[in-house]
């Protein structure tokens, strides 16, 4: 499994000749799954293999979980997934402002790869790790504008940024707990 950061909150997690696309910053990028975190209520989508609401989907051996968050601002709903695929849990919360209810939390099970934004216009740095204490996966990929060196000082580890993560599943079951900094990538 390959993932890509593109900033903003667009990442893309490919595995062979598939692909997953979390919120494209620019139309160039391309997935064959799309997941949208925040959309306005009226929005339809506007590809086949798109994704914008709460629901469970399944497509093409990918199995993808979305829960509403029930948060301040109307005009845009927000929703966190969990996708497994190969039998690698991703969760991305790309659209948390503030903290997610233990009921959704509950439903993530176990937790191989967490995308958490941290900073600026998202969950707050003690937000963030007290987040992923709870949720202990084995890899977190913090971004925003606080990803760096005050995520990292607070949960206690240092990292360098790298142009993407390469791994497969069994590699994830030697990993305790890994911080993956992840730089934009520039196409």
């Amino acid at each position: 499994m390959i993932i890509t950061y593109f900033g903003d909150q667009c990442f893309r997690v490919e595995s062979g000749s598939t692909s997953i696309l979390v919120d494209p910053t620019s139309n160039r990028l391309k997935g064959d799954i799309i997941l949208r975190t925040s959309v306005s209520p009226n929005e339809i989508p506007a590809e086949k293999a798109e994704i914008t609401f709460a629901g469970e989907y399944e497509i093409g051996g990918i199995e993808i979980q979305g829960w509403q968050l029930e948060q301040s601002n109307a005009k845009h709903l927000a929703t966190v997934y969990a996708v497994t695929w190969e039998g690698i849990r991703l969760v991305f919360l790309d659209s948390a402002k503030g903290p997610i209810p233990t009921e959704i939390l509950d439903q993530f099970g176990e937790v191989d790869v967490l995308f958490v934004p941290t900073g600026g216009d998202f969950l707050s740095v003690e937000d963030a790790v007290a987040l992923t204490k709870k949720i202990e996966p084995k890899f977190i990929i913090p971004y925003g504008p606080k990803a760096g060196s005050d995520f990292l000082k607070k949960i206690g580890q240092s990292a360098e940024p790298q142009e993407k993560i390469v791994f497969k599943k069994k590699e994830l079951e030697a990993v305790d707990q890994k911080v993956v900094l992840l730089a934009p990538y520039n196409s």
